[in-house]
This record gives structure tokens, C-alpha cells and sequence, in this order.
């Protein structure tokens, strides 16, 4: 994959949050709020799979 495809579903991602946003007020803090949490468990992951004892 090119380093400019990875754009495409973000940017229609956006779109699609900033259209909901306008009906639903707070959507776009909520959906960041869990997109940002999301993030952080799959970081949580990878580091304690990576640093776990017993693994090389």
C-alpha cells in the first residue's frame, strides 16, 4: 500500500463525523474520546506483549 492511499478512509471517516455532528451535538467529543481510548489499549498491547518476561 502507498503512503497516500492510508488517507482515503480517514478523510471519509471525518466527513462522515462531521455530518453526524451536526445532528447530534457531542458526537464528535464522544467519538474521539472513544477513538482516543481504542488507541491507547492497542499501545497497552503491543508494549506488553513486547516487554513481557520470558520473551526474546
Amino acid at each position: 500500500m502507498a503512503a497516500g492511499d492510508a488517507g482515503g478512509g480517514q478523510a471519509g471517516g471525518w466527513l462522515g463525523l462531521r455530518l453526524a455532528a451536526r445532528r447530534l451535538p457531542g458526537a464528535a467529543a464522544l467519538a474521539a474520546a472513544i477513538g482516543g481510548t481504542a488507541t491507547a489499549e492497542r499501545v497497552a498491547a503491543r508494549a506488553v506483549a513486547r516487554y513481557r518476561p520470558g520473551r526474546t
